[in-house]
């Protein structure tokens, strides 16, 4: 058993206070929550007098936040199921045929990733508007698709070098299509990066406001980051109804972090030993 030394103590001590670092603004977020704007305004950090809970009704009322809530799901679940297949199949083709195709498009793709995603806005916008992609779900989700798509490529095929090639032979032989080998036996073997890439991308595309605030610009097709706009005006803020609309968007990434941390520490476990 390995000795408990002191040093190994300041870690766990640092550690901690960064935790609580990291915690302290959402724990400020909670807490406001359940304020009046007076309170909130007077002082931000003491702990409510009074628990007001029709901060969330009206927040909820106020942002829409049921139809919000699905549109944004809608969003990241199609999302995060595209870019998996797509990219994990793009990164298997061209790991598997590795010539000199193979090796330009790998080039730009990576080239693509140093690329501001400030510089895409504009244009952006006005092909999504040529396309007929404004104030359209599936829109946003070829959004996704094509934004996310290089570095997933990237990481997946970090992995797919690692699958013996002997697997797939014997699935050929065994009767097997190039579908169905992939799909049988590539891709369950990609399971580590696969939960990386799904954390990843659900965080990333469930937690946007830019792309969102540019291509949703109507109100039965909004997510609940730009629904969020709707407790500011040019005069004042509604600051009960921000913090309890913040609380509110939180918390499915909250859960999802939760249910999902033990396939995050998983697959890093799995990276680290393969690297």
């Amino acid at each position: 058993m390995k000795k408990y030394t002191y040093k190994t103590a300041i870690i766990e001590v640092f550690v901690i206070l960064l935790a609580l670092v990291f915690l302290y603004p959402i724990f400020l977020v909670f807490i406001n929550a359940f304020k009046s704007g007076n309170e909130i305004v007077m002082n931000m950090t003491a702990l409510p007098t009074k628990l007001h809970f029709e901060n969330f009704a009206a927040a909820w009322e106020k942002m829409n936040f049921g139809r919000a809530f699905l549109n944004t799901l809608f969003i990241t679940v199609a999302s995060v199921a595209g870019i998996i297949v797509l990219s994990s199949a793009a990164a298997y083709k061209m790991e598997r045929n590795n010539n000199i195709v193979s090796k330009c498009f790998s080039g730009l793709l990576v080239f693509s990733m140093v690329i501001p995603s400030q510089v895409l806005m504009i244009p952006l916008v006005q092909v999504a508007r040529q396309f007929g992609l404004i104030n359209n779900l599936w829109g946003m989700v070829f959004i996704y698709w094509g934004g996310n798509m290089a570095m997933s490529i990237f990481l997946y095929s970090g992995f797919v070098k690692t699958v013996p090639i002997e697997l797939e032979e014997a699935a050929i032989i065994d009767g097997a299509g190039p579908f169905k080998t992939f799909f049988s036996i590539v891709l369950p073997l990609l399971k580590p990066i696969t939960s990386t890439i799904a954390i990843m991308s659900t965080m990333s595309v469930f937690n946007d406001f830019m792309i969102p605030r540019l291509i949703l610009t109507r109100d039965h097709v909004v997510t609940i980051q730009v629904a969020m706009q709707k407790f500011y005006d040019s005069y004042q803020t509604d600051w009960s109804g921000v913090m309890a609309g913040l609380t509110l968007t939180m918390l499915p990434m909250l859960i999802f972090f939760l249910i999902m941390q033990r396939n995050l520490m998983d697959s890093m476990v799995t990276g680290a030993v393969k690297g």
